[in-house]
């Protein structure tokens, strides 16, 4: 959701910086207006990008922990298998 109000607002900076363009003005106010917008979006999108690098990573270490998690899983279920078939007396 923040990612896409940065996106619509950055649009909207885009197309005010090409109606400036089109009107005169004083040399360089537009410029520093504008910039006045653009750092918080520049913040934003810095933001956005490394929440998107922690996602990714956080997912690629669940996904590693679930797949350690199955193999322990696994290897638990064979060391008790061949636990109960060592222990069980044969019948007579």
């Amino acid at each position: 959701m923040l990612k896409d109000h940065v996106e619509s607002t950055h649009a909207l900076l885009e197309q005010w910086e090409q109606q400036a363009q089109k009107q005169p003005v004083v040399p360089g106010a537009s410029e520093s207006y504008f910039s006045f917008f653009r750092a918080p979006l520049t913040a934003y999108q810095q933001v956005i990008e490394v929440i998107e690098v922690v996602e990714t990573a956080s997912k690629q270490s669940l996904e590693s922990f679930e797949k350690a998690m199955q193999q322990g899983r696994e290897q638990l279920q064979e060391v008790a298998r061949r636990t109960w078939h060592s222990t069980e007396k044969p019948e007579k």
